[in-house]
C-alpha cells in the first residue's frame, strides 16, 4: 500500500478560506469592548455578588442597578444610541445596543457615499430610528470631509434608495456645525416639523 498523499489544494484552499475570514473580520468596527464592559462583566458581577456574599446581597444590588438601567433606557433613548458617547459602552445591555446601532448606521452612511473613511473598522457618532413611518438618521459629521449639507443632499439624490425612500430632508444642528439629521420618508414629498400649521391663541 502506498501512503496516501495530503491534498494541497484542498489544504490551499481552506488556507485561503480562512485567511478571507480573518481578513473580513479585521475590516469590520469592533464590538467586543462593548460586549464585554455591558454585557460579560455586568453579568460576572451579578454572579460574584451571589455567589461571593450571605443571602446574596452584592448579588442583588447588582441586578437592580441592571434593572435600573435597562427600564430607564426602554425610555431613554439616549442610552441606547449610537449617537451617545463612548461612556454608553458601559450602560448595562444597552451598551452593546448602542454601539451595534452607530455600526449599523455609519454602514448605511458608507453605502450612501456619505461616510468615506478609508478605515473600515472606524465609525463616527451615528444613530438611526423611526417615527411616525418616517426614518431618521443623524450623525456627527464634524471633521470629516464632504459632510456639508448641500454634498449630502447631492448624495441623497442618488442613493436615497439604501434606505429605501423616496425623499429626504437634511438638516444641521445651527448650534453644532457637522450634526447632520437626514430624514427619509417612502412619500414623494417628505414631511417635517415645519410642515405642520402652527396653532395659537389670538388675545
Amino acid at each position: 500500500m502506498t501512503e496516501q498523499q495530503p491534498d494541497y489544494r484542498r489544504i490551499g484552499r481552506e488556507m485561503a478560506r480562512e485567511k478571507a475570514r480573518m481578513e473580513q473580520r479585521a475590516s469590520r468596527p469592533d464590538t467586543s469592548a462593548a460586549l464585554m464592559f455591558s454585557v460579560i462583566l455586568w453579568a460576572a458581577a451579578t454572579i460574584v455578588g451571589f455567589v461571593a456574599t450571605d443571602h446574596g446581597f452584592a448579588g442583588w444590588i447588582v441586578a437592580g442597578i441592571e434593572a435600573a438601567f435597562v427600564i430607564a433606557g426602554i425610555f431613554w433613548r439616549q442610552l441606547r444610541s449610537g449617537l451617545s458617547s463612548s461612556i454608553t459602552v458601559i450602560v448595562p445591555l444597552w451598551g452593546f445596543v448602542a454601539r451595534c446601532d452607530r455600526i449599523r448606521t455609519c454602514a448605511k452612511l458608507r453605502k450612501a457615499g456619505i461616510y468615506k473613511d478609508p478605515d473600515r473598522t472606524r465609525t463616527i457618532p451615528a444613530t438611526t430610528w423611526r417615527k411616525n413611518h418616517d426614518i431618521y438618521v443623524k450623525f456627527d459629521g464634524g471633521g470629516e470631509s464632504g459632510m456639508s449639507p448641500d454634498h449630502i443632499k447631492e448624495l441623497l439624490r442618488k442613493d436615497a434608495r439604501v434606505w429605501r425612500a423616496r425623499s429626504f430632508a437634511v438638516s444641521e444642528d445651527p448650534e453644532w456645525p457637522g450634526m447632520i439629521t437626514v430624514q427619509l420618508s417612502k412619500a414623494a414629498i417628505v414631511h417635517t416639523v415645519l410642515d405642520d400649521p402652527i396653532e395659537g391663541v389670538v388675545a
